[in-house]
């Protein structure tokens, strides 16, 4: 039996190629704008909203790792960052509401941490700050992607059991802002996905072009590519990429675990290419696929075949069983 990896790979270079030596088909979406829509989100992601910087490896971040040893235990590195989007996913749970906020969190806190601001260069040294940062980007998520009215006082006392004091949570908020340039609403992952999805299929029948998909299935599809890149955005060198390169690769590799007939994915990365320029044959593209499959499992034991999928339990609540607590800080606060 051919190893899945070996099976994914052949799939991506025979649709690649097949993508270059055929016309393409015109997009079944009804959406006379859509296109338009998926080119200006591509310019904002590769302009005003674009992480600038490698920030946990820049020159004072690779100072401060030769440094003594309380500057290093204090030093902020990859697996903090997955560990506040787990988090983050629990408390968007446990309140029931979707988990695009904290995707959308964690891009204002990359563009944070990527920016000139000083308060950004401390908290690559100082993990309470840093995670003060986060804290404060999931506040604005939900203030500006949900609508609600989050007080400081409750985040302090509830959310951070008082390590933070409100006023220390107010002055961030405005740090934050400031950098981002006010800048909110950029496109995430999540925005990609469903524009991908609603260019190759139609959302309210079969597709014209003779899709085997029902609405059904394509809605599944939508979900694991959905799951996939929530979880690529735990993971910072993921995180880094173009979000509609993350939702390209999301939307093949749930179609590779759905076993999605070819000749439907064939026609997915025909019209995906044609219009924004992404090919699954591009190293960028087999990469992110790759190192997605590998943050998600390699059997990926969470999808399943029968186009049903369910969110998995993070690893916090597993750990903690009916003690699980959502609502904890996950950095000690006497760093």
């Amino acid at each position: 039996m051919v190893p899945q990896r070996i099976q994914f790979q052949t799939c991506l270079s025979a649709s690649a190629t097949a993508a270059t030596s055929h016309p393409t088909p015109a997009s079944s979406t009804n959406n006379p704008y859509l296109i338009d829509q998926i080119h200006a989100m591509q310019r904002q992601e590769s302009t005003s909203y674009k992480v600038s910087t490698d920030y946990l490896n820049t020159p004072i971040h690779e100072a401060a790792s030769t440094a003594p040893s309380p500057t290093l235990d204090n030093l902020v590195n990859p697996t903090d960052r997955e560990t506040l989007c787990s988090w983050a996913y629990n408390i968007i749970d446990a309140c029931e509401l979707e988990r695009q906020i904290a995707v959308i969190a964690m891009t204002y806190l990359d563009r944070f941490m990527a920016s000139k601001s000083h308060r950004a260069q401390f908290a690559l040294l100082n993990r309470r700050q840093f995670q003060l940062a986060f804290i404060t980007c999931l506040i604005i998520s939900l203030k500006s992607r949900a609508g609600m009215k989050v007080e400081s006082d409750f985040v302090s006392e509830v959310i951070c059991q008082q390590m933070y004091q409100p006023s220390e949570i107010v002055d961030m908020e405005k740090e934050v802002l400031m950098a981002l340039d006010w800048r909110l609403n950029g496109p995430c992952v999540h925005d990609f996905v469903q524009s991908f999805v609603e260019l190759v299929f139609p959302s309210d029948e079969k597709s014209s072009r003779g899709s085997s998909l029902s609405v059904e299935d394509i809605g599944t599809v939508q979900q694991y590519a959905e799951i996939q890149a929530e979880s690529a955005m735990t993971d910072y060198l993921l995180a880094l990429q173009d979000p509609s390169a993350i939702a390209f690769a999301s939307l093949l590799c749930a179609m590779q675990s759905l076993n999605v007939p070819l000749c439907d994915r064939y026609s997915f990365i025909q019209s995906v290419a044609a219009v924004t320029g992404l090919n699954a044959a591009d190293l960028k593209v087999q990469v992110i696929c790759n190192r997605l499959m590998n943050v998600s499992g390699d059997d990926n034991s969470h999808l399943s075949s029968s186009l049903s999928p369910t969110r998995t339990s993070s690893n916090y609540e597993q750990q903690s069983g009916k003690n699980y607590r959502p609502y904890v800080s996950p950095v000690s606060s006497n760093r």
